[in-house]
């Protein structure tokens, strides 16, 4: 995905902080911008974004600090997952049973 720096970020991001931006991100800092600018109106903002309100004050909650990589997308991978139970040389067995048997259960 393509990056590019915001200049319309600096009245919200703290002085000094040069970003590179997914386009993503730089949708939400302009849901973020126009808020501010027409009177930090939500329920306008949505309806002007086609947005919902959860998800509007879901970026709005995170960007309170102000900085520019809070509105960038997180990882949706579980934090812990399950360790496996079986050996890989289980797991393979039954892999080989399955191609060679693909009606079995």
């Amino acid at each position: 995905m393509q990056t590019q720096w915001v200049p319309e970020a600096r009245p919200l991001a703290r002085l000094g902080e040069k970003r590179e931006l997914s386009r993503a991100a730089r949708v939400r800092l302009e849901w973020l911008e126009w808020h501010r600018r027409h009177g930090s109106n939500a329920a306008l903002t949505c309806r002007h974004f086609g947005i919902s309100r959860q998800t509007f004050y879901r970026w709005q909650r995170r960007f309170e600090d102000g900085q520019l990589a809070q509105l960038e997308d997180r990882s949706h991978r579980p934090r812990r997952r399950r360790q496996p139970t079986w050996p890989p040389q289980h797991a393979d067995a039954v892999l080989a049973l399955r191609r060679r048997y693909p009606r079995w259960g």
